[in-house]
């Protein structure tokens, strides 16, 4: 069973719409970096194993 929801700012935080914004393109832009680590490391092991074994 599926229901919609709502969210709302809590009203006893003064961040602004535009704050809200700025912290989330902030939050992704460490998401982003963050992955982009991974699969750098991910690729690095995956060439290791390579060329142990190749």
């Amino acid at each position: 069973m599926q229901q919609p929801f709502e969210i709302v700012k809590d009203p006893r935080i003064q961040t602004t719409d535009a704050e809200f914004k700025e912290q989330l393109s902030f939050a992704l832009k460490i998401r982003d970096k963050l992955s982009e680590t991974h699969q750098t490391d991910n690729d690095g092991k995956i060439r290791q194993q390579i060329n142990t074994y190749g």
